[in-house]
């Protein structure tokens, strides 16, 4: 026979007393919960002492626990949800139109909405599951033996040495690459874009910096390098889901947006934010919090939609070019560094000998160096930069003393 504490602790566990509106609902189920945690069994002499001396509140309580059924009780816990989810949706509603009549802008109250619809439309694949470590291990399993072994829970950049560190980009991280302005940062990022979309999985680059038709020439500058002609590069590239947008205004609201939009329809396993320093921030804070705000809500957004997200940042100018470009590498280089270190995963940055702030020759050999990597080892990689193709590739010559030197 099942008991009303069974059913507290089965089907009825989802349901919460804010789920009810009339107010003797209400406080039987809230009692129903406190008896349960208490270990004792809902009768009359309970609900006397703790519902109600008013003899028609106590029969009609008699009345629906003697009227009481489980029969579709499915059913009827879910038209529960339901109708509670449409209060909400009302709500949302008159949230809105007092955003506006407190002078609120349109992009904050879309910014307020869009977070609230998807909240509600994840929440019951998304809410409080909980796993077992059976379940979580035969994933684990699963995953392993799709990527190629334990430890290879994530998608290869394409890389070959940092593939082999191995630095994978897994489900909800937060990926950081740092660089000088002009070293690289956005060739290096779509070029891992470029892999992995070749390998099958969708991605997308959200640039502040460039157009959709200069990326769209970079890309095309690397893909000749291999085949030679541009006619070729696109015939090749039909299909390829690798996805790329330019806004002029890209605010953290937008981007989140944006990236749930990109989620849903494109399926995206893999986003890239070009890059931190000049999305369009909210004000009136010191920059230390805005850039705290910012990294917080990226992280947040890839533990959400459960993929990696690579945010490029810039080095401070003065920590990069010390020492001849041979000092050990250390988080703090990054600009803004305090935030961006706490809540990155994985934290890479290029690296290159600097004699006399030389620009890139026709190619040269730099050091991408992994100064942090969750649950993985730190290391310094050599890459080979084709500055003519705006490309990076594997290094396949000797390592130099320098880079033998580098310390992370």
């Amino acid at each position: 026979m099942v008991t009303l504490p069974d059913l507290l602790d089965g089907e009825l566990a989802e349901i919460t007393v804010e789920d009810f509106t009339v107010s003797l609902h209400k406080m039987m189920f809230g009692m129903a919960k406190t008896m349960r945690e208490q270990q004792l069994n809902m009768d009359r002499a309970l609900l006397e002492s703790n519902l109600s001396t008013d003899l028609k509140i106590l029969d009609r309580a008699d009345q629906i626990i003697e009227g009481a059924s489980c029969s579709n009780l499915t059913y009827h816990v879910k038209a529960v949800k339901d109708k509670t989810r449409i209060r909400q949706m009302i709500q949302y509603c008159s949230d809105v139109t007092a955003m506006v009549r407190r002078g609120s802008t349109s992009d904050e109250v879309l910014e307020d909405m869009q977070n609230k619809v998807f909240a509600m439309s994840v929440e019951e694949d998304h809410g409080n599951e909980i796993y077992s470590m059976e379940d979580v291990l035969r994933e684990v399993v699963k995953e392993s033996r799709l990527r190629g072994g334990l430890g290879q829970v994530g998608i290869k950049t394409g890389f070959r040495d940092l593939d082999n560190l191995p630095l994978l980009l897994k489900p909800g991280q937060m990926c950081i690459i740092g660089g000088r302005p002009s070293d690289g940062k956005t060739s290096l990022a779509v070029n891992i874009l470029e892999h992995i979309a070749d390998a099958g999985h969708p991605t997308m680059l959200f640039s502040k910096e460039m157009t959709e038709m200069e990326i769209g020439a970079r890309v095309m500058a690397r893909r000749m390098k291999y085949e030679g002609d541009m006619d070729r590069v696109v015939s090749i590239s039909k299909g390829l889901p690798l996805y790329v947008t330019a806004p002029y205004k890209l605010t953290i609201g937008n981007l989140k947006a944006m990236c749930r939009k990109a989620a849903l329809q494109k399926k995206i396993e893999v986003f890239a934010v070009d890059y931190l320093q000049i999305l369009d921030l909210a004000g009136g804070e010191s920059r230390n919090l805005q850039v705290a705000h910012a990294t917080a809500e990226i992280k947040s957004l890839a533990r959400e939609l459960n993929v990696p997200i690579i945010l490029l940042s810039q080095l401070r100018r003065m920590s990069s070019e010390m020492r001849g470009g041979q000092r050990p590498i250390r988080n703090d280089d990054l600009r803004d560094s305090g935030a961006i270190e706490q809540d990155a995963d994985v934290i890479m940055m290029i690296h290159r000998r600097i004699e006399e702030h030389a620009a890139f020759s026709s190619e040269d050999m730099i050091a991408l160096a992994v100064s942090k990597n969750r649950n993985g080892p730190r290391g310094v990689v050599p890459l080979t930069f084709d500055a003519e193709h705006t490309a990076f590739s594997n290094y396949d010559g000797v390592v130099p003393s320098w880079l033998e030197q580098l310390r992370v």
